[in-house]
């Protein structure tokens, strides 16, 4: 069975969509003349894995926090999957440690063939390419908590903890208070 795995970060709009994510899929899917039959989804969810320290030795305490990961790998493990399609491999871990073991133990010792946009990433060949690029990903990865950290503290500090106001609603202060709150607009409510 041909499945796809999706996911997308908390970490911001700048991410791409999980329709571009199933269309691309299905892309590679189609050019290798398979069709994907299962959708596994991780929304919301990084794909940086918790340090040993807080997360523990195996991979699914590495991964706890990723329920569709860790159900793709069981039914790796149980015949059901033998072809995976990701967007791009930062999609299956942003963590170097974890990106080798689904890559190069799980997927690879069970027989699965993975592919991303820019080839199998199961491929022999490709392990090294797979290795380094995990370990950019994982770099990136640690970057973007840092900014996001440092944005949370500015907010903080500003007592600006909504960010953006959703439709309906504008950024407004509270004199006494000095916090940043929503307030409903009513003619866009």
């Amino acid at each position: 069975m041909a499945a796809a795995y999706i996911r997308r970060s908390h970490h911001g709009e700048a991410e791409v969509s999980e329709s571009a994510q199933r269309e691309a899929v299905a892309r590679l899917a189609e050019r290798n003349g398979d069709t994907i039959t299962e959708v596994y989804r991780d929304w919301g969810r990084s794909g940086i894995s918790k340090p040993p320290e807080l997360a523990g030795d195996t991979l699914d305490e590495m991964l706890a926090h990723r329920r569709e990961m860790l159900r793709l790998i069981k039914d790796i493990k149980a015949g059901r999957v033998d072809r995976v399609y990701v967007y791009d491999q930062d999609r299956v871990a942003r963590d170097e440690v974890a990106l080798g073991i689904i890559v190069h133990r799980v997927f690879q010792r069970h027989g699965v063939r993975a592919w991303d946009q820019s080839g199998e990433m199961t491929d022999p060949d490709r392990r090294l390419y797979v290795s380094m690029r995990g370990v950019m990903d994982a770099g990136e990865g640690q970057k973007m908590t840092r900014r996001n950290r440092a944005t949370n503290q500015t907010r903080k500090a500003r007592k600006d903890d909504m960010g953006h106001p959703p439709y309906g609603y504008k950024a407004a202060k509270d004199r006494k208070t000095g916090r940043v709150y929503h307030k409903l607009v009513k003619p866009e409510a």
